[in-house]
């Protein structure tokens, strides 16, 4: 009988070989070496580069270490998340981004942590994450900070997030895909797919353990990539107001995390309000139209709160940049003390690296 591996590195694909052949130097030769502890299970979602040749020269040089899959077609992230999650085998499923990567022992800790724990009462695991982003004038690597989904352990069904500091236990997250298929079926397309898998697993087994690994063991370099305000309220305000409206119908909602989501409910409104304002100081409120920006905040979102977005995006649009940078040096200067420049150029530098990527769509 073939033996089942104690970890599946789950990474979903799409276009990004150079990327994923980077991620696969690091880890294939790890586990290769584990005697079967680690698998490496690739879904490509219908790339048209190199991606096909470039992981079977990868399975050529550490045979039986990786599985491939590649649809036809792109069929978008969410069921690409969940063919990666089907094909793999491990006791526990780590989803992990294909351009990202680890700590020089990040991944040999993680397997030395799994080996500790009891898979009947561990639901997830929480790896910290370093985030850096490349300096527009300098070309080099910034580092932004250091990252704990605290909202997955503490479970407030907040931000989106990152997958990679995902690593679920295979049987329950299974079990979720399996039993509650319907769901998740209406989910696809709504918010990423590890938000609602995360979001069921602890409304299905609230007994389990989210444990944290309070180190970094994950590098992620933010790629540029420009919003529209039209992309921030379809994902990050409306697309999880519909979660949020699914979850409260789930059989296993109760008192307590009913609370949770109506408070998070009001966090979304928070959150979208300070996207435009951070968009208008740093990159000029990029729009498709401000009447197509005010006509889908009047057909998606409820009364108070089109009318709350609508009063601050025309604000927005027509108060000077500098009043607006100087508000926000204030409210840094006052946050961070005789630190706030430093902080200021941090932000900044970021910012101005997001705007020179390419648009993210919501889906």
């Amino acid at each position: 009988m073939e033996k089942k591996p104690l970890l599946s590195i789950a990474i979903p694909t799409y276009n990004r070989a150079a990327h994923l052949q980077d991620l696969l130097r690091q880890i294939a030769p790890y586990a290769y070496q584990s005697q079967g502890l680690v698998e490496i299970c690739i879904s490509s979602n219908g790339s048209t580069d190199h991606t096909r040749q470039m992981v079977a020269n990868f399975q050529q040089e550490y045979p039986q270490v990786i599985t491939y899959h590649e649809h036809k077609t792109n069929l978008g992230f969410d069921r690409n998340v969940l063919k990666v999650i089907e094909i793999s085998r491990g006791d526990y499923i780590w989803t992990f981004g294909d351009d990202d990567s680890f700590a020089n022992d990040g991944l040999a800790a993680v397997v030395n942590l799994l080996k500790t724990l009891d898979q009947k009462t561990t639901g997830v695991v929480v790896a910290r994450m370093d985030l850096y982003f490349t300096d527009v004038t300098t070309n080099q690597k910034v580092f932004y900070g250091s990252f704990l989904s605290n909202d997955t352990v503490g479970m407030s069904f907040g931000d989106a997030g990152s997958m990679t500091p995902l690593i679920f236990n295979s049987y329950f997250l299974k079990r979720i895909i399996s039993e509650e298929s319907e769901m998740i079926e209406q989910a696809v397309g709504i918010v990423f797919m590890h938000v609602v898998l995360r979001s069921l697993m602890l409304l299905r087994y609230p007994q389990l353990q989210a444990v944290m690994m309070n180190r970094p063991v994950i590098f992620m370099v933010v790629n540029p990539c420009k919003f529209f305000v039209e992309d921030k309220f379809l994902l990050n305000y409306q697309g999880q107001k519909k979660l949020n409206r699914m979850l409260l119908g789930y059989q296993y909602m109760d008192s307590k995390h009913t609370a949770t989501i109506t408070k998070n409910n009001a966090m979304l409104r928070w959150g979208f309000t300070m996207n435009m304002v951070m968009m208008r100081i740093f990159n000029g409120l990029n729009c498709f139209s401000y009447p197509g920006a005010l006509r889908l905040f009047f057909t998606q979102a409820n009364v108070a709160d089109a009318l709350l977005f609508a009063s601050v995006f025309l604000t927005l649009s027509l108060t000077p940049r500098s009043i607006l940078i100087w508000l926000y040096q204030l409210l840094l200067m006052k946050r961070y003390g005789k630190q706030w420049k430093q902080r200021w150029f941090l932000i900044r530098n970021f910012n101005a690296m997001m705007g020179q990527g390419t648009r993210r769509q919501p889906t």
